[in-house]
């Protein structure tokens, strides 16, 4: 699978497979403190080719998750993990496009994403604990949600 994918720069933080043949990897390196070269690649043929998603997100992608719900849907968490200046990105359209979405969050590095089975509630890991997200049927839409979001929330025991 690595035709296509940038050499000598490892290694790979993140993969994940959508049920339509689409692969997303990504991955970065830090020399000394300071990220020295990383990226993400789609392919749509289940690996046979690659084309770069970098000049969109940034350089450290740290994770990938389908929504099991849409195929189409991609959630991703990338930024500069030294700075702690991360992002939550969505695609519509597959990992081809993304848009940030990032409220609520600022300041975490999420290392880890997952979506609940219906596509209504997004999980984030950080290191400091899990938040979870309830996505309305909008998320799905190309623009983002006009007007206030749901900020992210701490996940454990529920009154």
């Amino acid at each position: 699978m690595g035709r296509g994918v940038q050499d000598g720069c490892s290694p790979v933080s993140t993969v994940a497979v959508g049920r339509d043949g689409i692969v997303l990897v990504g991955y970065f390196r830090i020399y000394d403190g300071v990220a020295g070269c990383g990226g993400a690649f789609r392919s749509s043929d289940a690996g046979a080719t690659w084309s770069p998603v970098s000049e969109i997100l940034p350089l450290q992608v740290l994770s990938f998750a389908f929504d099991p719900a849409d195929p189409r849907v991609v959630w991703a968490s990338a930024g500069d993990v030294i700075l702690y200046n991360h992002a939550i990105y969505r695609s519509v359209d597959g990992g081809s496009g993304w848009l940030p979405v990032n409220d609520g969050l600022v300041g975490y590095a999420v290392g880890l994403l997952a979506v609940e089975s219906t596509g209504h509630r997004l999980y984030a890991a950080t290191l400091a604990g899990v938040f979870d997200l309830e996505l309305p049927d909008s998320v799905r839409s190309v623009e983002p949600p006009r007007g206030s979001r749901p900020n992210p929330r701490s996940v454990g025991p529920r009154p």
